[in-house]
Formats: structure tokens, sequence, C-alpha cells
């Protein structure tokens, strides 16, 4: 016969084993959810998928920026057009070669004060430029911290904490959101807002 008092007492001791596992696979779902992600490359991608994304985005701000006119050679230009009324006449071409030089410093001393607006909105520009660059650059180093920070908000959050615990718990077999697609996960936006690049 079946001993009831043995099989109850083995039940119990199933159960006590089975809620001492789910209870330790709850405690220790942050560090196994940690080297999940690790070890399945999530943070590489993540890293990847933001330098990526901060490089065109640094591009795309640099064409937004309004460049700078550029404005002709005025002394030039002077030169050929006294040259144009000069050089018909006899001795016209020796006029141009004596006093060519004057009218080109004539045609650029009208221009001086545009020119130098125009060298203050290159510089303007040019600083500009290297700001972008600068956030972009930060904004590129910083996608590992990010990643892992990322990371560590969807494991901690009720939900991944969860997740990451009926993984482990089952063994594998039952791979719950965020296990089933952490990128997703790390993309939520209130798990963004966490994680932010302050530039």
């Amino acid at each position: 016969m079946i001993d009831v008092t043995r099989l109850a007492g083995s039940a119990g001791v199933l159960a006590g084993a089975a809620l001492l596992w789910c209870a330790g696979s709850y405690v220790a779902a942050p560090t196994i959810g940690e080297r999940l992600v690790v070890k399945g490359g999530e943070i590489a991608r993540c890293t990847a998928a933001l330098k990526s994304a901060a490089a065109e985005s640094t591009e795309a701000a640099i064409a937004a920026v309004p460049k700078p006119r550029q404005i002709p050679d005025t002394g030039a230009a002077m030169r050929q057009i006294m040259g144009s009324i000069f050089g018909g006449y006899p001795g016209g071409n020796a006029y141009m070669q004596r006093y060519g030089g004057q009218f080109e410093q004539f045609g650029r001393s009208i221009a001086a004060p545009l020119e130098a607006q125009v060298d203050a909105a290159r510089e303007d520009y040019n600083a500009v430029v290297s700001r972008v660059r600068q956030v972009g650059e930060l904004n590129a180093a910083a996608s590992g911290d990010v990643c892992t920070c990322r990371a560590r908000a969807v494991i901690n959050s009720a939900d991944g904490r969860s997740g990451v615990a009926w993984h482990v718990g089952s063994l594998g077999f039952i791979s719950a959101f965020p296990v089933s697609d952490w990128q997703s996960a790390m993309r939520r936006p209130e798990i963004i807002s966490q994680c932010e690049v302050r530039a």
C-alpha cells in the first residue's frame, strides 16, 4: 500500500523547495539579468546602434546649420572691369599693368566691411559646427554607459525583474518579456528618459 503520510510529506518538501526556488529566482534576477544581457551581446548591439544614431544626427544637425555666404573677389572683379574699359584703347594694356594693382586694392577696400561680416559669420558657423560635433562625440562616447543604464533600468523595473525571475525559475523554458526582446525593452520611453546624456 501507499503510505499517504509519506506522500504528503514529500509534497510538502517539494512545495517548500519550489517556493524557495521561486523566491531565490526573484532575488537573483538582477544579477542574472545583467549576465544575460552582457553574454547575449545586447549591450554591444545597443551601443553600436546609439553610436550610429549619434553620427547620423550629428551630420544632420551640421547640414541644418546655415552656411555663411561666399562673396566674390571684388579686387579681381574691379581689375577685370577696368581692364575691359581701358583694354580697347592704345596703351590700355600698359596702363592696366601699371595701375591694375591699385584697382584691385580699391575693389577690396570697397568690400572690406562686407568681408568682415562674412568672416564673423564664418567664425560663428565654425563655432556652431564644432559644438555640434562635440555633442555628437559626447553622445557616442557615452553610448556604452547609456546602454548599461538602460539594461539595469529594464532589469530593475517591476515587469523586468519578474520576467527574468520567470526565465531563471523555469530554467530557461519561459522567456517572458524582457528576456524575449531586450532591445525593444531598452527602447521604451520611460527607460530612455532615465538614462539620457546631458550635453
